[in-house]
């Protein structure tokens, strides 16, 4: 049986990557491949600004245009 911990961590992985253009390379191929279904949405949390930036100019490469919060509360956002 699966317990609470392990059931929460079920569909997640890890990936390692050697710098961080390869993860935002990383991250925006996730990106993209979650958009392709239509009723799919995504969020990505992260504190790092230079790695929100890196995500987003990786996205221009297929036209996806994100919306970044840019640290904002939610409830302050278009999306919010």
């Amino acid at each position: 049986k699966y317990t609470a911990i392990q059931s929460a961590f079920a569909d997640l992985s890890l990936i390692n990557c050697k710098n961080e253009n390869e993860e935002a390379s990383c991250v925006s191929v996730i990106i993209r491949e979650a958009l392709e279904k239509p009723e799919q949405k995504i969020c990505v949390i992260t504190p790092d600004r230079n790695l929100a930036a890196r995500i987003q100019s990786a996205c221009k490469r297929w036209d996806l245009d994100i919306d970044d919060s840019a640290g904002q509360s939610l409830e302050r956002t278009a999306l919010g």
